[in-house]
């Protein structure tokens, strides 16, 4: 039995799985089997050199690499995700400067919304992406009945507590 017989018959039955639930095609369990069945029923004649499986060993680390790296990108895109969804709910009761067609407008941030996966911000009934924002500050208070105007956030504000 040649070598490239149970390669090739061992590729052509995992071809087909390239689904997103499909499991990994390769794994070191799966590589090793396949290596010592090559091992066991090589051509003694004709036998596979030792570069062949140094240069299969090289690939099925690559692969591995690979795999490991698309795990790493996937996880980091769900953070990504998770952090976006996290900041339009911080703009929730914020009045934000944003970019339009018309020029800047200043508005209240009243909800939050996602579609595809992104916060989409309801301004003064206007939908705004996020990217849209160019500024964020905290809301004045009216009609506190306390007096207070709202928070001065200029930095410019005194002590007048005596």
């Amino acid at each position: 039995m040649y070598v490239t017989g149970a390669t090739t018959a061992s590729t052509a039955s995992t071809q087909g799985r390239t689904g997103e639930n499909s499991p990994p095609l390769a794994s070191l369990d799966n590589f090793l089997k396949l290596f010592l069945t090559q091992i066991q029923y090589q051509d003694p004649l004709n036998p596979v050199q030792d570069h062949e499986f140094i240069a299969q060993l090289a690939q099925f680390s690559q692969l591995e690499a690979a795999q490991e790296t698309n795990s790493r990108l996937t996880a980091i895109a769900m953070l990504l995700e998770s952090s976006l969804s996290y900041q339009g709910l911080q703009l929730l009761g914020r009045e934000v400067v944003i970019q339009t067609e018309e020029g800047l407008v200043t508005g209240l941030v009243e909800g939050v919304t996602y579609e595809d996966g992104r916060p989409v911000l309801l301004v003064d009934g206007q939908r705004v992406g996020l990217g849209q924002v160019l500024q964020v500050r905290v809301a004045a208070v009216t009609g506190g009945g306390n007096g207070d105007e709202g928070e001065d956030l200029s930095g410019t504000a005194t002590d007048t507590a005596t």
